[in-house]
């Protein structure tokens, strides 16, 4: 749309527009401004394919790239198999308890003995529970002597190859490090934890009791650690450690069996007490007194000061986490699996099991993947060159194009809401290319590692220097999942910012932009009306975080408060857990938020923006639509090529080259006619100056032309009650001060002096005449609005009746015409029939000839009819 510089200019512009209408000339400034909109909107309308082009393209890249699809398959696998697999308090062959039980030191350790380790470790084939009291049953029914247990093999034989008759090779089953038959862990299992540190000073004591009391009253320092953990942890706690890891341990998977393993988490729970005792078990090593547990060797305080061994975990542990990395061969997933256990200040231990998956080589696959891949990796790479082009072509043409200095002209000229929407999409995809190509050079560091941990030798390594190439391998997987990490969350921004510039094209066309108009017209209702719905909403989630907050952990926090008022706002609430601090208080709250923020505020949204989406529906109904305007841009790009037009762009540019700045191209004043737009721009026709001279015409009209209406007949009346208003207060003021004078002079007229009723008699007929003047303004202005609305309906009145007459006339026409057409079809009927019967019996040529006038002039008579006039073409 053209837009007004001012009401300032309105009304001057409006008057010279409106008498140089007869003339076919229009202001140069009001034509260059209808140019520039013209272009710009084409411009963003024929960006709209390269966006949704990009946004395909995009799509394409991020499933191919992350394959979600696989991640979700393997993540799945394992925290399943955490979850239901590693269980623990076993009676006979079922576990009770699973991770989520662990509530205690004790269940830790019973879980990663019992549970998780023979998970993970499965050096043998596992038969089914309760097959060895299946043989033995066999055995004493007589059917054989050889079921037993003890015959059946550890490990199976597996042929493998393309086919089942042509096996390339053979492998034993299970094999090392294997997990859930599809997965290998590649460096072992890591134990590491974070800890406190004891200190009195972070006692909450009360200052009225004895230090000393209450110091032999607690008997051990209370433990200061940040963050404490006091509610559910979420995923991002469980991707990065607070501080430098403490006391981690490795069980290097690849030289130890499970029963090595177990006794190395003895040595960890007990702090490597009785190892004389322990030496006598199979497997300690040649050392009896060896402690396994490296970092418990240094654990607890002796009575002199010295350190002593002591357990791994004790109540300076603030959290524990159990980690392997995985590669699974089937998606070339590298897997980092850690599961973490939070121990807070309230002695509860929050559980949180966290999957982190990379792919090592994305480009590995079906060849027509693969080429699918490139291809759109080149495409959207194709579109954002040439959307950063756009924009520093547009840079440079309003650095050239303005007097200013280039700061000024970016900040004042440049920038706009479109182009910042435009910068943050390249930005962000910038961004993407950039955390891509980290990825990529972790995927590098990490594939050396695990290069160094598959030699074969690593049997041979002692366990010092295998821990050390484990801890490198587990170092590069946990860079490579948190690169992969960023670059799955730069990916999210990008779509968003895709949408806001396909917003931008659909702002450029009349019809599609109805969702950011609406949003427009309503924008300060909306405003308004959200300052209301805000202050009542922070209410109502400061309600509940008084009433919930310490019994509903949604409610705890302010942040929380907010977000689960948000939820409630959608209709999602849990009532058997709100009910937990009563049901009467509850329900109040529940009442109180429905009807306030439910019922009535977000129905008043909805009510405002429908509102303005009426208003906005009703003006784009007259608007072009999007067949219309690619039908006007063809056509202007067909007459272009034709050489009967010239560009739009070629008129702007003719003109910029005359003026200094856009600027002073707007502020023009200048009258100009076809004829003077065919001088400056070579090559123009005047057919075309003449169409676009008309077209910024009728657009400025359109914009300008302020129907009197309701609304504008409302502020004339409060102008007149203003201006009544004053005329009372100077009356009033002349009275008053009338009243001092007389005061003043001592003397009291009388109401029936000479000069008080010529004075009074004088004011009266001034307030007539002003009420007159303007009632018969008022007067002219209503029945000239009237006129023109009855003349309007009149015409349309007419137009129906026109249009009436002529479908009346169509009808009848067809009727007589359909008549017409079947008499004639009656006839070649006939005539076909004679035709028959003289090919058998013979006929004479004038038979033959009959016919044929006869439908000649039936279709004659047809057309006659289809050309004769109808009666509105006669009227006219």
């Amino acid at each position: 749309m053209v837009r007004v510089r001012g009401r300032a200019t309105r009304k001057p512009i409006a008057r010279k527009v409106a008498n140089s209408q007869q003339d076919n000339q229009v202001q140069l400034g009001l034509y260059l401004l209808w140019l520039r909109n013209e272009l710009d909107s084409e411009a963003a309308f024929l960006e709209m394919p390269w966006t949704m082009l990009l946004l395909l393209t995009f799509a394409v890249i991020v499933y191919m790239h992350t394959r979600p699809d696989f991640v979700v398959v393997v993540e799945g696998g394992w925290k399943s198999a955490i979850e239901e697999s590693a269980t623990f308090a076993w009676s006979d062959h079922f576990g009770h308890k699973n991770v989520h039980d662990v509530n205690s030191l004790a269940d830790f350790w019973s879980w990663l003995r019992l549970g998780l380790l023979p998970l993970l470790v499965q050096h043998s084939w596992a038969w089914s529970e309760g097959l060895d009291g299946a043989y033995t049953k066999l055995a004493s029914a007589n059917f054989s002597e050889n079921f037993s247990m003890q015959n059946l093999p550890e490990r199976l034989d597996l042929a493998y190859g393309l086919f089942a008759d042509e096996p390339w090779g053979r492998a034993k089953l299970p094999v090392r490090d294997d997990v859930l038959s599809y997965n290998k862990i590649v460096a072992g299992i890591r134990l590491q934890q974070e800890r406190a540190v004891g200190s009195w000073e972070a006692c909450n004591i009360p200052a009225s009791m004895p230090e000393e009391l209450w110091k032999d009253w607690l008997g051990k320092p209370c433990m200061v650690s940040e963050p404490s953990y006091f509610l559910t942890p979420e995923v991002h706690d469980s991707e990065t450690f607070n501080g430098e890891p403490m006391r981690v341990e490795w069980m290097l998977t690849a030289q130890q069996d499970l029963q090595e393993l177990q006794m190395l988490a003895l040595d960890m729970e007990d702090g490597c007490s009785d190892l004389t005792g322990k030496s006598l078990m199979a497997g300690r090593p040649e050392v009896p007194e060896d402690c396994w547990c490296q970092s418990c060797r240094d654990g607890a305080q002796g009575p002199a000061g010295s350190l002593i061994p002591g357990p791994w975990l004790d109540e300076y542990t603030r959290r524990v986490e159990v980690s392997t990395v995985a590669y699974n061969q089937n998606y070339g997933l590298l897997s980092f699996v850690s599961v973490n256990f939070f121990i807070n200040k309230g002695g509860h231990v929050y559980t949180l099991l966290d999957v982190q998956s990379a792919r090592i080589d994305p480009y590995v696959g079906y060849l027509l993947s693969v080429f699918i891949m490139v291809l759109c990796d080149i495409l959207w790479l194709i579109g954002l060159l040439k959307l950063l082009f756009n924009e520093v072509q547009d840079i440079v043409n309003t650095i050239t194009g303005s007097q200013s200095v280039w700061w000024k002209a970016l900040l004042f000229e440049y920038f706009a809401f479109w182009n910042v929407v435009d910068w943050l999409s390249l930005a962000c995809a910038w961004a993407v290319l950039g955390t891509y190509v980290r990825a990529g050079v972790e995927v590098g560091e990490t594939s050396l590692q695990l290069e160094r941990v598959l030699q074969p030798d690593v049997v041979n390594l002692t366990r010092t220097e295998l821990a050390a190439r484990s801890d490198l391998v587990f170092q590069a997987t946990e860079s490579l999942v948190a690169a992969e990490r960023d670059f799955r969350t730069t990916l999210l921004f990008f779509p968003m910012l895709v949408m806001l510039r396909l917003f931008k094209s659909f702002h450029a066309q009349p019809r599609l932009a109805l969702v950011t108009k609406t949003i427009i017209t309503a924008s300060q209702d909306l405003l308004h009306f959200f300052i209301v719905l805000f202050s009542v909403y922070s209410c109502m989630a400061i309600f509940g975080y008084l009433l919930f907050g310490q019994d509903v952990q949604d409610f705890s926090t302010w942040d929380r408060a907010c977000i689960t008022c948000f939820r409630a706002l959608l209709g999602e609430w849990d009532w058997e857990e709100l009910q937990s601090v009563g049901r009467v208080l509850a329900a109040i709250w529940l009442w109180c938020f429905v009807v306030l923020i439910v019922l009535l505020l977000v129905n008043m949204v909805l009510a405002i923006l429908m509102d303005a989406y009426g208003v906005v529906k009703s003006q784009a109904s007259v608007m072009m639509t999007v067949p219309q305007q690619i039908s006007e841009m063809l056509r202007r790009r067909r007459l272009n090529r034709d050489k009967k037009t010239v560009r739009l762009s070629e008129i702007w540019f003719a003109y910029l080259e005359q003026f200094q700045s856009m600027r002073e191209m707007f502020e023009s004043e200048v009258l100009v006619k076809p004829e003077d737009l065919v001088k400056v721009v070579p090559g123009l026709p005047l057919s075309q100056a003449k169409r676009t001279l008309h077209s910024a015409q009728r657009l400025w009209k359109e914009t300008t032309d302020v129907r009197y209406g309701m609304g504008n007949m409302r502020m004339q009346l409060k102008m007149c009650s203003g201006r009544v208003k004053i005329l009372q207060e100077e009356v009033s003021a002349v009275r008053i001060a009338v009243e001092e004078a007389r005061d003043a002079a001592g003397t009291l007229p009388s109401p029936t002096h000479l000069g008080l009723k010529e004075s009074t008699l004088r004011i009266v007929d001034v307030l007539r005449d002003t009420v007159g003047s303007l009632r018969s303004q008022v007067q002219g202005v209503l029945e000239e609005e009237c006129n023109i609305y009855e003349l309007g309906h009149r015409n349309l009145q007419d137009e129906q009746r026109t249009m009436r007459v002529c479908a009346q006339d169509a009808k009848a026409k067809l009727k007589v015409m359909l008549q017409r057409l079947e008499g004639l079809s009656t006839a070649l009927d006939e005539h076909a029939t004679k035709e028959q019967v003289h090919s058998v019996f013979g006929s004479t040529a004038r038979d033959l000839r009959d016919p044929e006038p006869s439908l000649v002039a039936g279709l004659q008579r047809s057309l006659a009819i289809c050309s004769e006039p109808t009666r509105s073409q006669l009227v006219a």
